[in-house]
């Protein structure tokens, strides 16, 4: 299976990456059929286009998927992380520390 290239962002992030795989963690506030309405760990609100197949069984996911655009995500696979929110500030920290120019090489 060949690797898929991707890259952490979080919601404010989304426009720069568009086209592009990326990662994203956040809480799932509801699915009807196959969207979700997301809330990113800096807290935008998305939609996220789900497989069929999708199994969201916790609060807090990590969703890697294509940007379609600044807000909205294809789904390509989901990660269940529990439903401890208070994961979704550190993780927004750590976000925004590898797109620092000073730190992005221990990243990528």
């Amino acid at each position: 299976m060949a690797q898929i290239e991707d890259v952490r962002i979080n919601g404010k992030m989304m426009g720069e990456y568009v086209g592009k795989i990326a990662r994203m963690v956040g809480k799932v506030n509801r699915v009807v059929d196959r969207s979700a309405v997301f809330t990113t760990s800096d807290g935008m609100t998305i939609s996220v286009t789900l497989l069929p197949d999708a199994k969201i069984t916790d609060t807090i996911v990590e969703f890697v998927g294509q940007v379609v655009n600044d807000t909205t995500l294809k789904m390509l696979a989901v990660y269940n992380m529990g439903d401890d929110e208070d994961l979704l500030s550190v993780v927004d920290q750590t976000v925004e520390l590898i797109h620092k120019p000073q730190f992005s090489n221990m990243f990528y």
